[in-house]
């Protein structure tokens, strides 16, 4: 039998400096979670992590995408972001 957990990891409304900020500290922190585990996958194994090389370049194309979207808004317009973590066991 499964089961779902659901975690807010974000819900609140912030100007557009404040979201762009948050938004690209939670990038950075996932690009750097995968870089660590690149390595150690590297050093443990002597081969490249292929999955984590993907990931990495995903998270970046996502940011890149997310802040070329920012660029557009004006630095006091309010923006509501809600993000949600579901855990399926």
């Amino acid at each position: 039998m499964s089961s779902q957990l659901e975690f807010n990891l974000i819900n609140g409304t912030f100007d557009a400096k404040e979201a762009k900020n948050l938004m690209t500290d939670l990038y950075a922190s996932k690009i750097k979670y995968h870089s660590l585990s690149a390595w150690r996958y590297e050093e443990s194994t002597g081969k490249k992590s292929e999955y984590h090389e993907n990931k990495i370049k995903e998270l970046k194309k996502e940011r890149d995408r997310f802040l070329n979207e920012m660029n557009s808004v004006d630095e006091n317009q309010s923006i509501t972001i809600e993000s949600k973590v579901i855990i399926k066991k």
